[in-house]
Formats: C-alpha cells, structure tokens, sequence
C-alpha cells in the first residue's frame, strides 16, 4: 500500500506507540495528530489501538469500516473511532488525505463547560458507529477552513503545538456534535470518580499478560460487579471482558511486529493457551491471520 504519513510530533508514532497510549503518558501529553495520504488499494486496513480516533477527510473519497457497517466519507466529513474498536478504512481515489487524532479518554474528561454542563465528550465515541455523530453537509466547509486555519499552529514548538491539537480536536468534535440527538435512553453523565475507578480498571487490563474476568477486577477496585460492568460499559461503550481481550490481541499484534518470536510464543505470551482460539480471535479482531499481520506491518 502506498501511504505517507506527516505526524504532528516529534518523531513518527509507529502502531505500538498508539496502541500504548495509556493513562500516565495522557496527563501530559493527551492527544496525537497527523496527515495521511494514500492511494486507493485491494482491499481495507484494519487497526484496532486504546486511544479514541477522531479524524477529518481532507480531498478524496474514502471507506471506513466497523463492524457489520460500513460508510463513504468525502472532504469536510468526521469519523470517530472508540477504545479497542476494530476498524478499517480504504482510499477510494489516488491521493486521498486526512487527518487522524487520537485521544485519551481523559482529555475529554477535563473539557468540561459551564456553559453546557449536559455536554458529554465521550458519549458519541460510546454508541455503536452508526449512530455516532457526522458533520452535516451544509457544515463541510466549516471544518476545512478549520483544518486550514489550524496548520500554522501545528508547527510551532511544544506545549503550542500540543494546545494547537487539543483545540482542534474540540472544534472538530463539537462540529460534528452540533445537530446530533443521542440514542434513547440517554445514560447519565459520568463523573470524574466513575472515570477514575474505571480508569484504575482499564491500567490493570493493559498491565496484565492473562485472562481477566469482570469479577476479580470489580473486587479489586473496590466496586460491585453489577455496578461495575454497568459503568464500564456505560463509559467505554464495551464490555470489560472484551476490552481486556482485544488489550491482550494488541500487546500480542505490536509483538509479531517488533519481534521475530514464533507466533505460538507470541499467544503464548499473552495468555493465549489454545492457540486455534489465538488465530480465531486475532483474525476476528484484525481480518487476517497473524502470520499475514506480521508480513504486512513487520
């Protein structure tokens, strides 16, 4: 696939940097953004990381792809991407641009504002992706001219730079939030100490190497399991169980990259003890085997 990417940071980040993301680097440096250029291809790429995904078509014509749904986006049209959300995307015309951040959830924590106290920043990030927000036809433009006004920011020298990407990253968002109504029932707002016991949930799924159960990371935080799973969902729209399955198939995927370990050893690694359970979830996951993973990303 030809693709050039132009990374809004100090060096390139590679699919392992996106996918380690965590809580502990996002206090200080929250949100990443870059521009990709790429030409039409046989067929889609697939990615699944922790950070949120928000990103802008800037010329072309592109497809994205989500689970049992799939859309064509043009120039001024939004995307969003949630936590260990496979998704997939393809050029459809040569030098197709965009431009892709990718957020800690916290950083949307800490927008809050008193003029909209009912506003929640996560909330389009947690339904399925066909009812997650899109910018309105008549507002492409808007958000070009954005993307164009925003550019010179982008080059100047950090923290600018970085407050230029967090700026951007609400504006794009809120363009998008503008005529979008919430799916029926409207789950409560979160508060910062539903965050922060989740958040505890979410470190201890990408520090562990094995299965976790709902159960045993409820009681180790201190909540009840119900209360737990509830909130969990409610924030990081999936299950605990599958966000800690897909942080395995992710610490496993930037392995097969990095490494020339065998593949069983790679599974193994990461608690996978059946290995066809390995190759099933992986392909389920990524849309190709692990070995192919690994000849196309190595």
């Amino acid at each position: 696939m030809r693709e050039r990417t132009r990374w809004i940071a100090e060096t390139p980040l590679t699919p392992a940097e996106w996918r380690n993301l965590d809580f502990r680097v996002s206090e200080t440096n929250p949100v990443h953004g870059g521009y990709v250029t790429a030409d039409p291809t046989p067929g889609p790429e697939y990615d699944m990381h922790y950070g949120l995904e928000l990103g802008v078509v800037l010329s072309g014509r592109m497809r994205r792809l989500w689970h049992a749904w799939e859309t064509e986006l043009e120039p001024g049209d939004v995307w969003l991407c949630g936590m260990w959300e496979r998704h997939g995307w393809q050029a459809l015309v040569p030098g197709c641009q965009h431009f892709v951040l990718v957020l800690v959830p916290q950083f949307l924590l800490r927008a809050r504002f008193q003029e909209a106290p009912d506003l929640d920043l996560m909330a389009p990030f947690a339904v399925p992706p066909r009812d997650r927000p899109c910018v309105h036809q008549s507002a492409r433009r808007e958000v070009l001219a954005l993307m164009r006004r925003s550019e010179p920011g982008f080059s100047m020298t950090s923290p600018r730079r970085a407050v230029g990407l967090e700026l951007v990253a609400l504006q794009i968002l809120l363009a998008a939030l503008a005529n979008w109504v919430p799916p029926r029932p409207r789950p409560p707002i979160p508060q910062e100490s539903d965050y922060q016991l989740v958040g505890h949930a979410v470190e201890i799924a990408l520090d562990s190497r094995r299965p976790l159960t709902s159960q045993e990371v409820a009681h180790a935080i201190g909540m009840g399991h119900a209360t737990f799973a509830r909130s969990f969902k409610g924030l990081m729209g999936i299950s605990f169980t599958r966000f800690a399955l897909r942080s395995r198939l992710g610490q496993a995927a930037a392995q097969l990259t990095q490494t020339d370990d065998p593949i069983a050893k790679v599974a193994t690694d990461w608690g996978f003890t059946d290995f066809r359970r390995f190759r099933h979830s992986f392909r389920q996951h990524y849309g190709i085997p692990p070995d192919d993973y690994r000849e196309r990303r190595g």
